[in-house]
């Protein structure tokens, strides 16, 4: 059997991918399948990859999915023991794969191996340096307030993900939070001090789309809320946490109301209180969403 699967999903890649692949077929250890799903580009994203002409590629089109179910059809086609994770617009260092691996055979009882990573924007100058707790502890603490691992810069055990369910359809955003948090439950995780990926920051990534903002809050509300009970998160942790839920509250609500989605506002706040009970920012919500609805229109 093969040492590694990593896995790569694209859409409308063509600008990247190329740089993306590349840094992997450069990578010191070379047994690995790169397995590449194709979301439906409408560029020449497939092209490019199947005219590197490299043995160890397989790639597939089955049309556009969405990220996670391609994610997820990624890794039900994994093979190898540890599954690797890379975007079509990051890039990785030369050392990356033989690192992770190295540590997840020194650490039987580690699932989830991230590292440092850098920010940098489409040329690949430098915005800023992630540097993510290294450790299981520092990571649980921080699990309430943002995710300790960059989805690029993960490797981890595919019998362990697929126990957890893999990447779930439900999250359309944040698939890779949902899966972490089921890992992080269940098993010991950890960071590498090592700047091994570069992540790339432009316009044009699903993830920064204003069409996906009411996903990403959604998400949000839902997981943090997850996260804050998770055991052995440090009560600081989640006194901390609770400003981020309230906030991702809030915003949600606004995004709705500027849909003009009220009677998914209100089914909303009709959960919230189901889930939370009466509360000060119960009734914070509450005048918020008379106001947008009762505001004027402007007509």
């Amino acid at each position: 059997m093969m040492r590694l699967s990593v896995l790569m999903t694209m859409h409308n890649a063509g600008r990247y991918v190329a740089e993306a692949v590349g840094s992997l077929l450069a990578q010191d250890l070379a047994d690995f399948e790169l397995i590449v799903v194709d979301d439906g580009s409408s560029d020449d994203s497939v092209k490019i990859v199947r005219d590197l002409g490299d043995k160890r590629i397989r790639l597939v089109a089955p049309g556009r999915l969405g990220r996670t179910p391609a994610l997820q059809l990624a890794l039900g086609m994994a093979q190898a023991d540890y599954v690797a994770v890379l975007d079509a617009d990051d890039t990785c260092r030369p050392d990356r794969l033989a690192l992770q691996c190295a540590f997840l055979d020194a650490h039987p009882q580690v699932a989830l191996l991230g590292s440092y990573c850098r920010l940098v924007d489409a040329s690949g100058a430098l915005l800023e340096e992630f540097r993510p707790p290294t450790d299981h502890a520092g990571i649980l603490a921080c699990m309430p307030l943002y995710n300790p691992f960059a989805h690029s810069a993960v490797m981890y055990r595919r019998q362990a993900a697929l126990a957890a369910g893999g990447y779930r359809a439900r999250y359309a955003y944040a698939q890779d939070f949902a899966l972490w948090l089921r890992l992080v439950a269940r098993h010991q995780t950890a960071n590498l001090p090592e700047f091994l990926v570069d992540l790339r920051q432009h316009g044009s990534q699903m993830t920064t789309s204003p069409a996906f903002l009411a996903s990403r809050l959604r998400d949000g509300i839902h997981l943090i809320s997850q996260a804050r009970k998770l055991p052995g998160i440090p009560q600081a942790a989640r006194r901390e946490s609770r400003g981020f839920y309230q906030s991702y509250d809030r915003d949600y609500l606004d995004c709705l109301c500027e849909q003009g989605l009220f009677c998914r506002a209100l089914g909303f706040l009709g959960g919230h209180l189901l889930r939370e009970g009466p509360s000060s920012h119960a009734a914070a919500l509450v005048r918020q969403l008379w106001g947008r609805a009762t505001a004027p229109t402007g007509r």
